[in-house]
């Protein structure tokens, strides 16, 4: 152990929404919820709804101080749904999800993580970042920074609301590949981020 308390839920076959929570701290609380809108047959297909998508809601306390985490993972894009307009599944969950975080008690400290699959120009993000009054640890980064392997979009975001939470470093992660047998591999198909924060 390297000091985290851990959180998930085994379905039938897999880990229910192919997520793991992991924290420096207690888990006073915590469930898996899956989204209503589970994606289409192409996604059976290609494995994002055998895992049955949704999110982790988690009270932690470090401390004496307590805070919530969301974490998640959205459906990708397969095809002709690589149009956001068009991908209606996608909608959808991010729906349900900027919802939940609205929901959660204000003055709650709140962080949210995970792969959203959508990029910062789309009405989907901005629409999570204003109606629960999230912050992105990454905005002030220029698109070059936030550059993606292979998607050329950020898809991985690391959000948070409170007075608490002061980020003091970030960064991408993923950007050197593995090498394996002789032969280099990328961990993702795009970069993942890492924050820092200073809870007080």
């Amino acid at each position: 152990s390297l000091g985290y308390a851990c959180f998930s839920e085994e379905g039938a076959w897999f880990t229910r929404g192919g997520l793991l929570t992991a924290v420096r701290g207690t888990i006073m609380g915590s469930k898996f919820t899956p989204f209503a809108a589970q994606g289409s047959w192409v996604g059976l297909v290609r494995g994002d709804r055998l895992l049955g998508k949704g999110y982790h809601t988690l009270r932690v306390s470090i401390g004496d101080k307590f805070f919530t985490i969301v974490n998640t993972h959205l459906l990708a894009h397969y095809g002709v749904w690589r149009r956001l307009a068009k991908n209606k599944h996608l909608v959808a969950q991010a729906s349900e999800l900027t919802e939940h975080i609205a929901q959660l008690d204000q003055p709650c400290e709140v962080m949210v993580g995970g792969d959203l699959n959508f990029s910062p120009n789309t009405t989907l993000y901005q629409n999570l970042l204003s109606r629960p009054n999230l912050i992105d640890t990454m905005a002030f980064k220029t698109v070059r920074d936030r550059w993606a392997t292979y998607t050329a979009q950020v898809l991985d975001y690391i959000m948070y609301r409170g007075t608490g939470f002061t980020p003091v470093r970030n960064a991408l992660a993923f950007r050197t590949p593995l090498t394996l047998g002789g032969t280099k591999y990328f961990p993702s198909d795009h970069f993942g981020v890492l924050c820092d924060f200073k809870y007080v």
